[in-house]
């Protein structure tokens, strides 16, 4: 399935951020960490692309206009998962500092 998400703001992360953590806190401290597209096209459930101004022909895609609404990137904590797994039960944050 195609769906084209229109009319929004798409937090993306900027290639700087990429390279690893002193480039992500350099990026953030000059105001280059992100940048914003206004659509985003999906096929099967994943990101095909996304960009700004006029999106592409999705021909019989499912279009969904966001209205101007932020979209953000899915921010997993996989330790955290890996944990709850292993115990078997619900996330705990026993033992984590602050």
């Amino acid at each position: 399935m195609t769906t084209l998400l229109i009319n929004g703001r798409i937090w993306q992360w900027s290639q700087a951020t990429l390279a690893g953590p002193k480039a992500m806190l350099a990026a953030a401290d000059d105001g280059t960490a992100h940048t914003m597209a206004e659509w985003m096209l999906l096929e099967h459930g994943r990101i095909a692309s996304v960009g700004t101004g006029v999106p592409p022909e999705a021909g019989a895609a499912h279009t969904i206009d966001l209205g101007g609404r932020l979209v953000l990137p899915g921010l997993i904590d996989v330790q955290q998962c890996v944990e709850s797994a292993a115990s078997g039960g619900a996330p705990s944050l026993a033992g984590h500092p602050g």
